[in-house]
């Protein structure tokens, strides 16, 4: 068919009669209207998803995959108020793993949006801000439902906490 195509007089010509004893769909409309975000593919409820993490001195920001600076706004500037706090201190580090872990687990129950994690600055330590640095770690490569975090307002800790945005249920 192709090697007949010469001009596109020709090429009609071939079209219409090539699709001649076509009938009319009845319905023209039968596809229902989809949200565009009911087209995006899910991803599976256990798979990781590394947070990307961006540093300024002590201040720290994690962000999941589609989520911008500018989503987070309200939680850096203290605007979305922590519905609930965990304080670390004290915790070694697999205790303070389980606790996180258990707390973010129960928050996510609650559809609390935004939480408290008061790790410390490692002040005490001879290792430096150990559980800080865990904490970061953690929510990096969590399975939990996490859109975001960054450090909290000194009123509620400054570099010795941060604020953590869940993702609505």
């Amino acid at each position: 068919m192709a090697d007949s195509v010469r001009n596109g007089q020709e090429g009609d010509e071939l079209f219409l009669n090539e699709v001649s004893d076509a009938t009319p769909l009845r319905d023209r409309n039968r596809a229902p209207h989809l949200h565009p975000k009911s087209l995006r593919p899910a991803a599976p409820a256990n798979a990781a998803r590394a947070l990307v993490i961006e540093r300024n001195g002590e201040l720290v920001e994690g962000r999941a995959p589609g989520v911008s600076r500018l989503q987070l706004a309200d939680l850096r500037a203290g605007r979305l108020r922590p519905e609930a706090q965990i304080d670390l201190h004290g915790h070694d580090r697999e205790r303070a793993h389980r606790a996180l872990d258990e707390f973010l687990d129960q928050s996510a129950a609650l559809e609390r949006r935004c939480v408290l994690v008061i790790h410390g600055r490692g002040l005490h330590s001879d290792e430096g801000p150990v559980i800080k640095e865990r904490v970061i770690d953690w929510l990096a490569r969590s399975h939990k439902p996490i859109r975001g975090f960054c450090t909290a307002r000194p009123r509620d800790g400054g570099t010795g906490a941060i604020y953590i945005l869940l993702e609505k249920a």
